[in-house]
């Protein structure tokens, strides 16, 4: 559904059962009741085919989250819509895949991936030449400084303390794995003279130890975090396989496992925190 804005002083009266009174950057404005993706499709010849491509499910409600447009007629409602996701398709297509929601808890988890993200960065820098690695190098150590203050200041830490002793064994067993898995790996390449598939299966490595740890942490994006450094892994694995340098398969594995690690904590400033009166409130019931 996608919200429509107007003046007050619209042709229709102030009681019209469609207007919700709305108050936009000071000044008050009336809320038009949705028009629907079926009225969308058929607001103009020009505009049916593109919107009949987006499809009526999630693209179209995305909307919601977009910039405010004004319209008072179902052409120019079609066409704002059309710009706007057209400014912002990406960015509707990722929310529409993990949909922010306010998490408790998600302070030591961002915390613990910049600095693992840090870490892969450097990996896949310091292989860079000459003014490539400088940039790569300064631009990884603002971004980490920044995510790093960032997910100290602003993520919540409630319950990060009890969710770590609760699972401590899986937690455990988990890195016990990852570190085996690395040793192996390294091992191998070098026994083999492979070293250049050593970066890329260290991130398949360090991947799938976030499987077992999404649900006793209650942190289901790990497995999407986990899906992405192996198809990091896998990246490497076949440019390995085509025969590119040892320092081109550290790049990529590097950047690509640090810029992973690092949207996860990214994605945890976006979704915010819960308000703390709801905590409050879930607090109390359970006491109850």
């Amino acid at each position: 559904m996608v919200p429509v804005l107007i003046p007050p002083e619209s042709r229709y009266g102030p009681n019209d059962s469609r207007y919700v009174p709305t108050k936009v950057g000071g000044s008050l404005k009336v809320q038009v009741r949705a028009f629907s993706w079926r009225d969308l499709v058929h607001a103009d010849p020009q505009l049916r085919e593109s919107l009949a491509g987006l499809g009526p499910a999630t693209l179209i409600r995305r909307c919601a989250d977009l910039p405010e447009f004004e319209a008072d007629d179902i052409h120019t409602a079609a066409t704002g819509v059309l710009r706007a996701l057209a400014r912002s398709a990406w960015m509707d297509v990722m929310c529409a895949l993990l949909r922010p929601n306010p998490q408790y808890g998600t302070r030591g988890s961002g915390m613990i991936l910049t600095f693992f993200g840090t870490v892969w960065w450097l990996v896949g820098s310091v292989v860079l030449d000459g003014s490539a690695r400088t940039a790569a190098l300064v631009a990884g150590a603002v971004l980490a400084a920044t995510l790093f203050v960032l997910a100290a200041r602003r993520l919540d830490g409630t319950g990060g303390r009890e969710a770590y002793e609760r699972s401590a064994r899986t937690f455990k067993w988990s890195n016990v794995g990852q570190g085996v898995g690395i040793a192996v790996v390294v091992a191998v390449g070098n026994i083999t003279g492979g070293y250049s598939w050593i970066p890329a299966l260290i991130a398949i490595v360090v991947g799938a130890h976030f499987f077992p740890l999404a649900r006793p942490f209650g942190r289901l994006e790990y497995r999407w975090t986990g899906s992405l450094l192996i198809v990091v892994g896998v990246a490497g694995c076949a440019m390995a396989l085509s025969g590119a340098s040892e320092s081109g398969v550290q790049s990529v594995a590097g950047l690509g496992s640090a810029t992973v690690l690092w949207a996860t904590t990214a994605w945890y400033l976006v979704s915010g925190v819960p308000d703390r009166s709801t905590l409050r409130q879930q607090s109390a019931d359970t006491g109850s």
